[in-house]
């Protein structure tokens, strides 16, 4: 199956915001994320497509820029076999 890549979600300071809901299915997750106040980025090395729409949805990791995307580096997460996961920013 194609990876998705999927955003964005604005998250109050000292709040939480479910993205994912009902039990998680794979082993792997990926994120990334910007702080505009702190202008801090939590990023890493697996290279997804993004958008600046705030509610993009796109299908596929390979040639980005030629589908009008940009490649954004993306942090891996390994939940095992747990269901649920909470990741702290």
């Amino acid at each position: 199956a194609d990876v998705v890549s999927q955003g964005w979600w604005s998250v109050a300071p000292d709040t939480c915001e479910t993205v994912i809901s009902g039990e998680l299915k794979r082993r792997y997750f990926y994120h990334y994320a910007i702080s505009r106040p702190l202008n801090v980025e939590w990023n890493g090395s697996f290279s997804f497509c993004g958008d600046d729409d705030p509610q993009f949805r796109i299908t596929g990791a390979a040639d980005c820029e030629q589908r009008g995307f940009r490649t954004i580096g993306y942090r891996q997460i390994d939940v095992g076999t747990n269901k649920s996961y909470a990741l702290d920013i």
